[in-house]
């Protein structure tokens, strides 16, 4: 399959309904090719602006199809530019992965992988929304500190 990025950029402008169907339809098609590449480019269409929630929603059910470990160490790798980009959705990424025993377990393991400073701003902001996760908030971060030298 053709990837055709120049349009889906195009259309994650979502100037109509007709484009933002156009453009859920492109992700997922995308998505089943199964290509890690794929993964990765469609982590920059998240957009704390976007006036339709449901088609950010419609990007994490549909990159959340991919094998768990491939898919939490690209959230881990890509979280500077996540987070850079669109820390709303970031946090929402992170709270799905740690709301699945699999992926939170892939996350605390491959925690180096993380930027640190994105990491901590984001937890950080999780902080703030989840005052009851502050202890593992805080495991987390000291985790994340051991490798502060990668």
């Amino acid at each position: 399959m053709k990837y055709d990025w120049n349009k889906i950029t195009q259309l994650s402008d979502m100037t109509s309904f007709e484009e933002t169907q156009e453009f859920e339809k492109m992700v997922w098609d995308f998505v089943a090719q199964k290509e890690n590449t794929v993964l990765e480019k469609l982590l920059n269409f998240f957009d704390d602006n976007c006036e339709y929630d449901e088609v950010m929603f419609s990007i994490i059910h549909a990159i959340e199809t991919y094998d768990d470990d491939i898919y939490v160490k690209c959230i881990l790798n890509n979280l500077y530019k996540i987070f850079k980009k669109s820390p709303h959705w970031g946090t929402v990424i992170l709270y799905r992965i740690w709301n699945h025993d699999n992926c939170f377990n892939i996350f605390k393991k491959n925690i180096y992988l993380s930027n640190q400073e994105a990491l901590f701003q984001i937890l950080d902001l999780m902080a703030k929304e989840s005052p009851d996760r502050l202890q593992l908030i805080d495991e987390l971060k000291e985790e994340r500190k051991k490798f502060s030298s990668h």
